[in-house]
């Protein structure tokens, strides 16, 4: 039983890690950009980046003009989210390969650890069984 409990308790202290880095990232992002204009910018995306630009600036929504208030909200100035906002869009790529290496290294260590934990529940459980099994063949030959 404590073997078993110490593998849960092992995935669930990697899934905390994970999901408390993630919550801060998130929250960052909120104060950064509001989560609701990122959602609606994804809502409009497109693969050919001009026609994506143009849905950002015209569409219903208007992505632009919602962050710069909110940006103007926070403290800023219409200068500084038009930098902010340019910024963004030239630095799309690079975000998205952190993210996606991001994605990679949680998976190699989330992957890795489940292993550790999942070698050492067998390891730990087969000693007891093998400690079991001869301690029986013990009481059993002996007379």
């Amino acid at each position: 039983m404590a073997s078993v409990s110490r593998f849960y308790g092992e995935m669930l202290f990697i899934t905390a890690i994970f999901a408390i880095a993630f919550s801060f990232g998130l929250i960052v992002l909120d104060n950064y950009v509001n989560l609701e204009i990122i959602q609606s910018a994804i809502e409009q995306a497109d693969w050919d980046l001009d026609k994506w630009e143009k849905n950002l600036r015209s569409s219903p929504s208007n992505v632009k003009q919602r962050f710069t208030q909110f940006h103007v909200s926070q403290g800023g100035t219409d200068e500084s989210a038009r930098n902010i906002m340019i910024l963004l869009w030239n630095g799309l790529p690079v975000i998205l390969l952190i993210c996606f290496v991001a994605v990679l290294l949680t998976w190699r260590l989330s992957s890795s650890v489940f292993s550790h934990s999942l070698k050492s529940l067998v390891e730990v459980e087969t000693a007891r069984n093998r400690r079991r099994i001869q301690e029986r063949y013990l009481r059993s030959t002996s007379p």
